[in-house]
């Protein structure tokens, strides 16, 4: 099921672009065509994104749909709006996607999707440390405790 959901994430990342895309057309929700298409469009993103935080983590859902939704928000106003990106933009989105990369190689919440070897790499495989609770008869070696007191 988690491959359905990253479908849905898509469909949520395309529906919430175009939406967010079209807001600037509706001029103050003046215009009737944009307003409508603005609206429709953040509802079905919002549909699609819950729909596939049934089964990807949040945070995953989260950074992928901000870093490809930034990206293709910022290409779609260049080609539409003329607003061209600087360069502090270009390394700031290159950085971003850099970041949701390194989540999905290494990150164990991807681990979810597939099993990848640097994320098993980077888990801890064995027994966890306990700290000595207060039923332990035992402080550690060396530590008198009152029960071994005679």
């Amino acid at each position: 099921m988690p491959h359905v959901a990253y479908l849905f994430l898509a469909v949520a990342i395309v529906s919430e672009v175009i939406a967010t895309t079209a807001l600037k057309a509706t001029e103050g929700f003046t215009r009737a065509w944009p307003t409508l298409l603005s609206v429709s469009g953040y509802g079905v993103a919002f549909y699609c994104l819950s729909r596939a935080m049934e089964h990807v983590p949040v945070g995953v859902t989260y950074a992928v749909w901000a870093g490809a939704g930034l990206v293709l928000i910022t290409l779609l106003a260049w080609a539409i709006y003329g607003q061209r990106p600087d360069l502090a933009a270009v390394v700031g989105m290159a950085l971003i996607g850099a970041g949701i990369a390194v989540m999905g190689l290494f990150s164990a919440s991807f681990a979810h999707l597939l099993r990848r070897p640097a994320a098993a790499l980077l888990r801890h495989r064995g027994p966890s440390p306990r700290a000595p609770g207060p039923g332990d008869r035992s402080r550690g070696p060396g530590v008198d405790s009152p029960v071994s007191r005679g």
